[in-house]
């Protein structure tokens, strides 16, 4: 992924977070799925199903800023209701725990008002105990994704080389074309007469590579 698709990609997760965040805030509680996704339009929302087996459908949400997120399942409304983060009954009840509260933590009864919970170091030690159990007492640590490298990462000379390689391929025309396009994003100023000695960092050679796919009819990324 080059880095200009990183950056478009983490753009567009920070706008569909930032809108369903918007979102969230607004929407009335036990709203049905359908009414809820109708209003989360207004913040750039959009959303569709499709069948992927006998009695199994895949719901998927999509924000005008480029990023979806997509939940498989037997209901629609309810992975729709998943999808967009809230309260609705059935789904409600389904996530309700089957299992008996543990015997040092005090569950609220069905009907009574929700209490505020005290984090005490009873409450982490049974936590702890909790999660040494289900994991054997083996921690494993999250996998970190490489950085993307740094646009201004001075280029090797095999990669100015390339660069260089592809300007001399081009046509009178469309080396024209080229520099007008490199100064242009680049802001060279005119004293500078020659385009190959200013391609020296990673973003020229990504311009380089752009501009060659989308000269030949492609779409770049």
């Amino acid at each position: 992924m080059s880095t200009e698709l990183a950056l478009r990609a983490f753009e567009a997760d920070a706008s569909y977070s930032a809108a369903l965040a918007e979102f969230q805030a607004t929407v009335p509680d036990n709203i049905h799925p359908i009414q809820a996704a109708r209003q989360a339009a207004a913040l750039g929302f959009c959303w569709f199903s499709r069948p992927i087996d006998i009695g199994f459908v895949e719901v998927r949400l999509r924000h005008s800023g480029g990023a979806d997120s997509v939940a498989e399942g037997s209901s629609v409304t309810e992975l729709l209701a998943g999808l967009l983060g809230i309260v609705w009954p059935q789904v409600a009840q389904a996530a309700e725990p089957e299992e008996k509260c543990d015997s040092r933590i005090k569950c609220p009864s069905e009907h009574s008002e929700p209490v505020p919970v005290t984090v005490t170091p009873e409450l982490v030690q049974v936590a702890a105990e909790s999660l040494a159990a289900a994991t054997s007492g083996t921690v494993v640590a999250e996998p970190v994704a490489d950085p993307e490298p740094d646009p201004s990462t001075p280029l090797t000379a095999e990669q100015k080389a390339v660069a260089i390689n592809m300007i001399k391929s081009l046509t009178a025309d469309q080396r024209q074309s080229f520099t007008i396009s490199f100064r242009d994003a680049f802001r060279v100023e005119r004293s500078v007469k020659a385009i190959a000695p200013v391609i020296t960092e990673l973003r020229h050679l990504h311009f380089c590579d752009r501009w060659s796919i989308e000269n030949a009819g492609g779409v770049a990324p």
